[in-house]
């Protein structure tokens, strides 16, 4: 399931933070890794994020900062995750067993949100290509970020229907 440009957001993350390695971390919070058990991040409520998709996959975001939004505008990241995904692994450490996903990365588009008279910024995003790989159960996450910066100002998600 890795992609060039999943990688590349990786490595993006892995250099905000300076780790010494990439790998996936358990939660990201505030473009910073966070390790259940440590104190508690202070939950701030930068905007309201609204999220609707459509019958076809795609949909609409729309986030209306609390505070003034900066110059650059804002972006946002809409995954097409999937789960209940078991894979046969055929090499390396893992050969001969099975192993059971959740929440892989299928499909990540990064739109602009482009502001309304209202404040409020938004974007669309269209429907998944046609060609994924198979998961039981799908789930949708977006954040919105300023533009270049891997850390989320905003972010929602779900399990699909």
């Amino acid at each position: 399931y890795a992609s060039p440009a999943f990688t590349q957001r990786q490595r993006g993350y892995a250099a905000s933070w300076s780790a010494r390695s990439v790998y996936t971390p358990e939660f990201v919070y505030k473009g910073r890794e966070w390790r259940p058990g440590a104190a508690p991040p202070k939950i701030t409520t930068p905007g309201i994020l609204i999220v609707q998709r459509h019958p076809d996959g795609g949909g609409t975001v729309s986030f209306k900062p609390t505070a003034t939004p900066p110059a650059t505008g804002y972006e946002a990241s809409v995954a097409l995750l999937g789960g209940d995904v078991s894979v046969k692994v055929r090499s390396g450490e893992n050969a001969g067993r099975t192993l059971a996903h959740d929440f892989i990365a299928l499909h990540v588009d990064v739109l602009r949100l482009v502001p309304g008279s209202d404040g409020t910024f938004t974007g669309s995003f269209p429907s998944p290509p046609s060609r994924l790989p198979d998961a039981l159960k799908h789930a949708l996450a977006v954040w919105v970020s300023l533009p270049g910066n891997p850390a989320p100002l905003q972010a929602a998600g779900g399990w699909l229907p």
